[in-house]
């Protein structure tokens, strides 16, 4: 259908032409290059690992303090996932091609709507899929190995290539590694109340 398509506006073109004049007066190259998406992404954390799927993270059973803490403290311990980039068999590091203006560096872009992100104090966390019947603790996000104050991701919802990505500027598709680490914080200045955590977050391999 696109060849079909491509064929019938040149023949149109040529008809205009020749209905004006003999000699054309300016001439329209086009080129272009298909190439096949050959990296997949990889995650990684501690012993546990995952190709062209999902890896969990079990945060346990975490104690809660018996007094209050500020808005927005860690909760337990914080893990942190290391994204790569693999190729088509899951097996080996992924390459670019090498062909002229293909993009050799990558970045994981978060796949979140409005309804999970929240406020709190200033910065942005993931919200407990668990409505009404989960703890209110929340998820921090930051980009590196610790959260920090300015290390911790703005989450924004994702509207095709913009939004919130894992790095932040792009990293070579065969070496890069990009960390993104996570914990639950509270939501409140009052002790976190007591319930299950869940959440889910989508990722989608760039190309930059």
């Amino acid at each position: 259908m696109l060849k079909k398509t491509a064929v019938s506006v040149v023949i149109g073109l040529s008809l205009v032409q020749l209905s004006q004049a003999q000699v054309p007066d300016a001439t329209l190259v086009i080129t272009a290059q298909i190439t096949s998406n050959t990296c997949t992404l990889s995650l990684s954390e501690g012993v546990n690992s995952a190709t062209q799927g999902s890896l969990s993270l079990d945060f346990g059973k975490i104690t809660m303090p018996s007094v209050a803490p500020a808005i927005g403290t860690g909760l337990g311990v914080a893990k942190t996932v290391t994204f790569s980039t693999r190729n088509a068999a899951g097996l080996d590091a992924c390459a670019s091609s090498g062909v002229t203006g293909e993009k050799t560096n990558f970045n994981v872009l978060l796949d979140l709507n409005a309804s999970q992100v929240t406020t709190v104090a200033g910065k942005t966390y993931r919200m407990n899929d668990f409505v009404g019947s989960g703890t209110n603790a929340v998820l921090a996000l930051a980009t590196g190995t610790a959260i920090t104050a300015s290390s911790q991701l703005n989450l924004t919802p994702r509207s095709g290539y913009a939004g919130t990505y894992a790095a932040p500027s792009p990293l070579p598709i065969a070496t890069g590694k990009i960390q993104l680490t996570v914990q639950l914080a509270t939501s409140t200045d009052a002790v976190p109340t007591s319930g299950a955590f869940a959440a889910s977050i989508p990722l989608f391999l760039v190309y930059q």
